[in-house]
């Protein structure tokens, strides 16, 4: 693992190698670290789509649910709930199932057979996350409450310190590095094309 300031400098010295003039790499970290959302975006996307590199994104989160919804951290891919695992760590008996639509999520008759002895989720709105216990029907203002452990894919998180370790595999840092440094290289390039100009 790496130290997020070292990834920040790995990133501008690979996008200034062969510039010409020479790129003074100091000024660029704080240009290089504004673009860590899009950087962070892109490697997550493009690693979850991949199905040998899905599992190094997966991160287990612990939701906090109440009446049956919880809130996602920014992190979380939702558009790969699909491969996502939802279990309660009190009870590992229970079994859950992702359904993709919403609709058919609150649709009362899901909780008749074959799917009485399973419990569902979904989510609505691209971050509240939403469970129907097994046997359960839904309702916006009822349901389990407690702690649930979700399985899935998330992005690489901006640590709190610079001098704190990047969590991703090396395989993943690879990737920042070279989907940080084309951007940050493109962006080099359009500012010295309008300077140009």
């Amino acid at each position: 693992m790496a130290l997020f300031n070292e990834v920040i400098y790995t990133i501008c010295w690979n996008a200034t190698r062969g510039m010409s003039p020479e790129q003074d790499i100091m000024a660029l970290l704080p240009v290089a670290e504004s673009l860590w959302p899009s950087i962070s975006q892109k490697v997550g996307e493009l690693a979850a789509g991949s199905e040998r590199k899905r599992s190094l994104l997966k991160r287990t989160k612990t939701l906090t649910v109440l009446n049956g919804a919880a809130t996602l951290d920014d992190d979380v891919l939702t558009a790969y709930l699909e491969d996502s695992t939802l279990y309660d760590p009190a009870d590992l008996t229970k079994t859950y199932g992702w359904i993709r639509n919403w609709n058919d999520f609150i649709n009362t008759g899901l909780s008749s057979q074959p799917f009485v002895n399973y419990g569902r989720y979904s989510v609505s709105g691209g971050v509240t996350f939403a469970q129907v216990e097994p046997g359960d029907t839904y309702s916006p203002t009822s349901g389990f409450s407690g702690s649930m452990s979700l399985n899935i894919c998330c992005v690489p998180v901006k640590p709190a310190s610079q001098t704190t370790a990047l969590d991703a595999p090396d395989e993943i840092l690879n990737d920042i590095y070279e989907i940080g440094s084309e951007m940050l290289r493109g962006l080099l390039l359009t500012q010295a094309a309008q300077q140009a100009a």
